[in-house]
């Protein structure tokens, strides 16, 4: 068993950078907001090998990108912190939509979000706010990806079922697509890194930090 996780471990390995070797992660730098990237642009859904996962309204008035990766801390920090407040105050109240990018920093985050991306859709989110919530645990083991596949089990798959996920070329790709476009075209360098409507924030913060941000794009009938 071993041995397949590492056949498995460097199979989606070749992602992690691939593509974008100029790229320096710091995992928790923090810029000050404002820097405004084009908004149309970041936001263009469904242009790659893989579709945006969305959350939310789709004519939601704000869009909160978020690129983040399964092994940063501070992501999951986000999601457990921040995450649910603006899911309850913004999300579902119609007010904005989160898209969700996937930005590994290493083979264990990819395979994370290949087992997510080969879930059915409506069950990727789930496993997303699973493998955040439970982070500690699972990345702390003498082999990460057991945990990663006990995740798995749970949510319905088989052993042959993961085993399968993790050696998909075309969901490989796609989230090496997604990195190497964020990278490339919108300087993502650190997770978390979001996009309000276009105005790009490094780094995690509190929820009072980002909701001056999202109110100032909302129209006003609806603040």
């Amino acid at each position: 068993m071993k041995k397949n996780y590492l056949l498995l471990a460097a199979c989606v390995g070749a992602v992690v950078v691939a593509g974008a070797t100029a790229v320096v992660f710091a995992m928790s730098s923090q810029d000050a907001p404002g820097q405004q990237a084009d908004a149309d642009a970041v936001a263009l859904e469904e242009v790659g090998p893989l579709q945006d996962m969305i959350l939310g309204e789709a004519d939601a008035p704000v869009t909160i990108i978020e690129y983040a990766s399964l092994t940063c801390p501070h992501c999951a920090a986000f999601h457990k912190q921040v995450y649910p407040e603006i899911k309850s105050e913004y999300i579902d109240t119609g007010k904005a939509k989160l898209i969700f990018r996937e930005f590994p920093f290493d083979s264990i985050a990819t395979a994370g979000f290949m087992l997510a991306r080969c879930a059915e859709p409506k069950h990727y989110f789930g496993f997303i706010d699973v493998m955040f919530d439970r982070q500690s645990e699972w990345l702390n083991l003498g082999s990460p990806m057991e945990g990663i596949q006990e995740i798995a089990r749970q949510g319905g798959f088989s052993d042959e079922q993961f085993q399968a996920c993790l050696v998909d070329k075309d969901v490989l790709e796609g989230i090496r697509w997604i990195q190497e476009r964020g990278a490339n075209e919108f300087g993502v360098e650190s997770t978390p890194t979001f996009f309000i409507n276009g105005v790009k924030i490094t780094g995690a913060r509190s929820f009072e930090a980002l909701k001056p941000i999202i109110e100032e794009h909302l129209p006003e009938q609806t603040q």
